[in-house]
């Protein structure tokens, strides 16, 4: 599933809960992270995957944001970072 995807895939409510796990608003996610338009502090990014309950990984969440071409890597994580 790609980062959009899973966004659109959520209600009003469980976005602004997902939101305020990942320590930013729904609307942060919607109108700058969802269209790519900014990139998000890497601890941001981390969570962003984390906190998806496994539906997003973390190199989809790279591969949105432009800083892989492919998602055909099996095991990228940012953990390592």
């Amino acid at each position: 599933m790609t980062f959009p995807e899973f966004i659109r895939s959520l209600t009003d409510a469980q976005l602004e809960q997902y939101a305020k796990d990942c320590g930013t608003t729904s609307g942060y996610i919607k109108v700058h992270l969802m269209h790519g338009r900014k990139y998000p502090k890497k601890e941001l990014m981390k969570a962003l995957s984390a906190k998806s309950n496994g539906l997003i990984r973390d190199v989809d969440v790279l591969v949105h944001f432009g800083l892989l071409e492919t998602d055909s890597l099996e095991h990228t994580s940012l953990a390592a970072s």
